[in-house]
């Protein structure tokens, strides 16, 4: 205590130890600059040694963005005399742990109650992609009728220096292994939230039984009971126990992550309800009188919720009230260039940097700029803009850049916020400053202002990451938003872009090599590279490899540079999926991702399809409907919630996201194709046929021809509609596909799929492509089946078959539905019908890709028609 009374005398008066641990001491202070109590934590000085300054302060930054009623807060933090501690409000009262020693087990009501403050926390934390780690009654503190979750964001750095040998061999204890899950007891390194919802679920038995769920003299034996040993029900020790609360409880319990509440929202849900209206858990009642009970209390607060309706809506606070008790959502539409029209980019980047920097805000949603930047010019109002967009408030401005040909001049942004219901103005400001890195620091004072005018708190992380310069050479920063502009001209269809603004990101580097945000968007260009198959970006020679280690390369020297660019982890979680299909280091960066940028919804979307992906299907869900919300006018991702359900053969719901992209992008043509191919799959041609014609109608028969062609999997059958289809096909040019490229050659192959010349030729060039591909390294099973199925369509069957049995033999290939039925064709076509049949089961597991209505309409299975087994196919439910 000495040591850091000494240490901390400047700015903290110690006055006693409140209490120690295995790991850290706490004591209660004065805060002599504002005349408060806190509690000062202090980590053990070999667990700080072992922690360190910079990862300390990381794992700080995390905590201190959480902010929630039932969350601790973390005031301040720091290193003095070698020793890390942090700062958090001394709370009067005491914590659960002295409770539960006091009183044993609680009352069902008062735990329920303390619970549900423990979980909302959890809730909140989770969805930032905070985890605890360190859910026990000592880290939950009472103060009156609520519960406090302290020590937020710090139990991943403790315990991984724990783990550390220098810090066991002094024998520091690991945790706390009666709240200890299987997975965190066995160091799984994927352990997620669901992690702390198994810590609550043993906290809650404690609660209501009086006891943990496991007991022993030695902490070993604790820890395997956990891995091992099935918990005792709690009516044992509480027969009075409702069944509804004890099923809430053992399910928190379970052993593997999968059979647990998924979300700490769906635990919360089940907690409220395991109680009647007074708050005190449901007895076990017969089932009948229960079932009476709840329509009783469901009448009751009918009626009280009509009785309340009512007087908000005479006293005219029913809106107010509502919108006041979420976020503030908040939209910044795209700023006006009052300069010549080649500095445009420039008011663009201005949107971008203040957009970006909002966005990282606790406490407020902010719409994504893919969906904003549809409202550049526009003539819509305000309110409209606003009810599109689902925006509460707006932000607007102009920009001035007065340039001379020295490189000096003058910046002048004129920012306002905007109330969107009625036009109100709610803040604005004029900024008028000589041109230099002056320029971030408008940036960055518009953001605060903003949040300021909102009543949002900027994080400490928040202040700090927005007053740091991306580089101090402009000329780099002119040069990246010069490519950045680029890469926003019709993104992964426009390769003369593409081509530029690589050219632009390397000069960038060039001229500052310490310039993350280039380094950045170099690799994210990659990746858009790579998932074409173009090989404009590389010189002769390089192989697919190592065109994704140059996205590596990039993603991992802009980490280096700032470990709080979200965008570069969002990249090298792209990185780990497709490179080396590793799911947990994917996983871990898209953490990373959404802790330095809560609201990114692009990262969001990504962590909800790799959910759905394995097989969490109502998580992935809520999760890319989430992001859906930030973004709500990106067609691109309705329609993919679209194909999502289906996957999961909800048709009728897969429909309605077609149709709101086709509502959002009229003249787009791929939500009409995709509703087009939904309908073929339920055997509603008819209907199809009509949506492609509406396609046609508003978006142009050369687009929807361009589109289709591109994705042959179901534009086939699209053309197969009209002959007038099939003839325009053959007029589109390599132009119209952005490139002399493989996407061109498949395409003309099948519009000339009846010409014996000229079919076969097209398909050779694609075959070519294919071919040279993958002896530079690819192992995309796509691509073996792209050469395969272009093989048959020369007429080279025996070459064909060789490439399907070689991909078939090939367990290192990830297979999907499509490629399975690219097989499947493949296999018809060289008269290996068994196999065609074979890939066709495993093709329907997938009703977006293959289902009987399309098994019975496509020319292409005619072979197979007179097979019993095929028939059988047929008449499949």
């Amino acid at each position: 205590m000495e040591r850091i009374t000494r240490a901390l005398a400047r700015r903290y008066r110690v006055e006693r130890e409140l209490g120690a641990g295995g790991m850290a001491t706490v004591y209660l202070a004065d805060d002599l600059r504002h005349a408060r109590k806190v509690a000062v934590k202090v980590l053990r000085e070999d667990l700080s040694a072992s922690i360190g300054a910079a990862r300390f302060q990381q794992e700080i930054d995390i905590a201190a963005r959480l902010q929630h009623p039932h969350i601790l807060p973390l005031l301040d933090s720091g290193q003095a005399d070698r020793l890390l501690y942090y700062v958090m409000p001394f709370v009067e009262g005491r914590s659960l742990r002295e409770r539960l020693n006091r009183d044993g087990a609680l009352p069902a009501h008062d735990a329920v109650r303390i619970l549900t403050g423990v979980v909302d926390a959890l809730a909140y934390a989770h969805r930032q992609g905070v985890v605890h780690r360190d859910i026990k009654p000592g880290n939950i503190l009472l103060t009156g009728r609520h519960a406090v979750v302290a020590d937020f964001g710090v139990a991943k750095a403790m315990h991984d220096a724990a783990n550390a040998k220098e810090i066991t061999a002094t024998g520091l204890t690991l945790g706390t292994p009666t709240y200890m899950s299987p997975e965190q007891a066995t160091a799984d390194p994927t352990l997620d939230h669901r992690s702390d919802i198994y810590a609550v679920g043993v906290m809650a038995y404690e609660m209501i039984a009086g006891r943990p769920p496991f007991v022993a003299k030695l902490a070993q034996q604790v820890v395997i009971a956990h891995i091992t040993e099935k918990p005792q029900p709690l009516s044992v020790h509480t027969p009075e126990i409702s069944r509804e609360l004890e099923r809430v409880v053992m399910r928190c319990l379970e052993k593997l992550p999968d059979d647990r509440y998924q979300t700490a929202e769906e635990l919360l849900a089940d907690l409220e309800a395991s109680t009647t209206m007074s708050g005190e858990a449901v007895a076990a009642v017969p089932g009948h009188l229960r079932r009476w009970a709840n329509v009783t209390a469901t009448v009751i607060v009918i009626g009280a919720v009509v009785a309340i309706a009512g007087l908000a809506w005479k006293s005219g606070r029913l809106g107010r009230v509502s919108s006041e008790s979420r976020e503030p959502v908040l939209a910044v539409l795209p700023f006006e260039n009052l300069g010549p029209a080649d500095q445009e980019y420039f008011a663009d980047g201005m949107t971008e940097e203040v957009t970006g920097r909002l966005t990282k805000l606790p406490g407020l949603k902010v719409i994504a700029r893919t969906s904003v930047m549809q409202y550049k010019r526009t003539t819509k109002s305000i309110p409209q803009i606003a009810k599109e967009l689902g925006a509460d408030f707006l932000v607007e401005g102009t920009v001035r850049w007065e340039k001379n040909a020295d490189g000096t001049g003058r910046v002048r942004i004129a920012p306002q916020v905007v109330r969107a219901g009625d036009g109100t103005h709610v803040w604005g400001e004029e900024y008028d400053k000589p041109y230099g890195t002056a320029i971030f620091d408008i940036q960055s004072e518009i953001a605060d202002r903003v949040s300021e005018a909102l009543s949002v708190k900027l994080a400490t992380d928040g202040k700090r990451s927005a007053q740091v310069a991306p580089t101090k050479n402009l000329e780099a920063y002119d040069l990246y938003l010069r490519g950045r502009a680029e890469m926003d001209r019709d993104l992964g269809q426009n390769w003369e872009a593409e081509r530029k603004a690589l050219d632009l990101f390397q000069k960038a580097v060039q001229l500052d090599p310490t310039f993350a945000l280039a380094h950045e968007a170099l690799a994210s260009l990659q990746i858009i590279f790579d998932d074409s198959g173009y090989d404009v970006s590389l010189p002769t020679g390089f192989t697919p490899r190592q065109r994704l280690e140059l996205v590596r390369e990039s993603a991992e020297r802009a980490v280096a540079l700032d470990p709080t660019l979200s965008e570069a982890h969002w990249v090298l979680a792209r990185y780990y999926r497709r490179a080396t299909h590793d799911t947990a280091s994917s996983r871990r960066e898209l953490k990373v991702a959404l802790l330095g940028n809560p609201n990114d919804a692009q990262s969001i979307f990504d962590r909800g399809n790799m959910l759905i992906t394995a097989g969490q299907v109502a998580e992935g869900m809520h999760e890319v409907k989430r992001a859906l919300a930030l973004d709500p006018r990106n067609t691109r991702r309705l329609v993919i919630i679209g194909m999502r359900y289906q996957g999961i053969a909800q048709y009728d719901s897969a429909e309605s996201y077609f149709d709101r992209a086709i509502g959002v992008a009229p003249s787009e043509p791929q939500p009409y194709l995709r509703k087009a191919w939904l309908n073929l799959a339920v055997g509603r041609t008819e209907r199809a046929r009509a949506t492609i014609s509406e396609a046609v109608r508003r978006a142009g028969q050369k687009s929807v021809l361009l589109n289709a062609m591109l994705n042959s999997h179901w534009g086939g059958l699209v053309l197969i509609f009209s002959a007038e289809y099939g003839s325009a096909a053959k007029a589109l040019t390599w132009q119209d596909f952005g490139a002399d490229s493989v996407d061109y050659y498949g395409a003309m192959a099948f519009a000339y799929r009846n010409d014996r010349v000229r079919g076969p030729a097209y398909a050779d060039s694609a075959a070519d492509f294919f071919a040279r591909h993958l002896s530079l390294g690819g192992s995309n099973p796509g691509f073996v089946m792209g050469l395969a199925a272009n093989h048959a369509a020369s007429g080279k069957k025996d070459a064909a078959a060789r490439e399907i049995k070689r991909a078939l033999a090939d367990t290192s290939f990830r297979w999907d539905a499509l490629e399975r039925e690219a097989a499947a064709e493949t296999c018809v076509v060289v008269g290996d019908f068994d196999c065609a049949m074979d890939q066709i089961r495993k093709a329907m597991v997938d009703p977006m890709v293959l289902s009987p209505a399309l098994l019975k309409i496509d020319p292409v299975w005619d072979p197979l028609r007179g097979r019993a087994d095929f028939k059988k196919l047929l008449n499949q439910k």
